[in-house]
């Protein structure tokens, strides 16, 4: 049970975020320029959106992710906010376990709830531009960055000594 707590109660942030962020996509105003040229770009497909990427300052990866988007789920303002929405809930899950990894599991759930009633992030939801796969992509740099610095948990430290010993063996050769 004690591993479900945690869990469940992401789960219960996941829901109260997405009761933030639903209603703020379906009752939104229509594109602005910005998501106007999102969609322009990523009309086209990959190798043809690079003529409009030069001119862009944007990483391409969200157009060419909002061009699949589209095959699947339409062109429209509500279809195209809501990969905004996938990627803030991703954020929120992902807020989690970097502040499990760098804490504990009530940092990372403090963390995710923070972040799931941002109101700031609730705005960035709203739009179909690259700000919250900005942020999961970050969120997954700085947890993938810590997991570099310290791989193994304490407890397994210890049963690492003698790879560290052979390493030193295999630089005499």
């Amino acid at each position: 049970m004690k591993f479900r707590k945690p869990i469940l109660i992401l789960i219960l942030i996941i829901f109260i975020a997405l009761a933030f962020r639903i209603p703020a996509v379906l009752h939104s105003q229509s594109f602005w320029f910005d998501e106007i040229v999102s969609l322009e770009i990523a009309q086209h497909n990959i190798i043809d959106s690079w003529q409009y990427l030069k001119w862009e300052n944007n990483p391409p990866l969200h157009y060419w992710f909002l061009h699949w988007w589209i095959e699947l789920f339409g062109e429209s303002e509500k279809a195209l906010r809501f990969s905004s929405v996938l990627f803030s809930l991703l954020s929120i899950i992902a807020i989690y376990f970097l502040g499990r990894k760098l804490a504990n599991k009530k940092v990372g759930l403090f963390a995710s709830f923070l972040l799931a009633i941002s109101s700031f992030q609730i705005f960035l939801s709203m739009d179909a531009r690259m700000y919250p796969m900005l942020l999961f992509f970050a969120i997954l740099s700085c947890y993938f960055f810590w997991q570099i610095l310290h791989p193994f948990p304490a407890k397994f430290r210890e049963s690492t000594k003698f790879f560290k010993r052979d390493r030193r063996r295999l630089n005499w050769i």
